[in-house]
């Protein structure tokens, strides 16, 4: 959804119960653009579910997730065709087995393979292994290499075999390490309101400059400026800002870059 609302053509290889629950994530899927024809519906599974739990004065939140283990897409629904559909591989490393067969074909396809993998588990190292680009938050890094300082870590983790590793940081922007090189960009100084969704948006930006082609000083802070956005808003889908709204928040800061002659 977040990649639709910058004017990305989005595909989803969705996952939902018979319930009236998945039939309202399908339908803000469609609104939104999003391409469903890899969605399938699971007779007899409750649809995932998330408890957001805000705290209003810092608009920082934690999330409770119920998601039933029915609902996983399976390896067998993967296929080099489908993946050589698309331009950019996104995954989040929940579906283990299937991230793997999908992030296989597109590495052998040539594809760059974003991720989102905020905690370990039993898939991580062998999908990291095929991810291109790898961004985490800060707390994954230990949890993950055991190393506690942030530049060791992500040093740790590019040797693994992504060709760009980054911890997003809050507030204080990110942290990338790409072809030998350290790239610190800024957070920007907004008025947060609800940080949900910030990473989403992060990595949608990043994909967004990933495939114009800008080099990474630009896809950091354009990464930046849509997390920004984010926490602007209260709520998670209400939050995902359009590029017009991305550009506005890039010029109250500022700042110049490739997306002033993006369409």
């Amino acid at each position: 959804m977040a990649g639709s609302r910058l004017g990305l053509r989005t595909r989803f290889a969705l996952r939902i119960g018979d319930d009236e629950a998945g039939e309202q994530q399908r339908a803000a899927l469609e609104r939104e653009g999003v391409d469903l024809s890899l969605a399938r519906k699971r007779a007899g599974v409750p649809s995932a579910r998330a408890l957001i739990l805000l705290d209003v004065a810092r608009g920082q939140r934690a999330v409770v997730w119920n998601t039933d283990t029915r609902l996983a897409v399976a390896a067998a629904e993967v296929s080099r065709e489908i993946v050589a559909q698309a331009r950019l591989l996104y995954i989040d490393g929940k579906d283990g087995e299937a991230c793997l067969a999908a992030s296989r074909w597109a590495r052998a396809l040539g594809r760059p393979v974003v991720s989102d993998i905020d905690t370990p588990t039993p898939w991580s190292a062998e999908l990291i292994g095929q991810v291109s680009d790898c961004i985490c938050n800060r707390e994954f890094l230990p949890a993950y290499t055991g190393i506690q300082e942030l530049e060791p870590a992500l040093r740790k983790l590019a040797g693994e075999g992504p060709r760009m590793v980054c911890a997003t940081l809050g507030a204080e922007g990110a942290l990338a390490w790409t072809e030998g090189r350290w790239h610190r960009a800024p957070g920007f100084s907004v008025n947060v309101v609800d940080d949900t969704g910030a990473g989403d948006g992060f990595r949608a930006g990043y994909v967004y400059a990933l495939l114009a082609g800008w080099p990474i000083e630009a896809r950091l802070a354009f990464a930046n400026a849509t997390a920004a956005c984010v926490c602007e808003t209260i709520g998670a889908v209400p939050s995902m800002p359009t590029m017009a709204q991305v550009r506005q928040m890039l010029a109250r800061f500022h700042a110049s870059g490739p997306w002033e002659r993006a369409c």
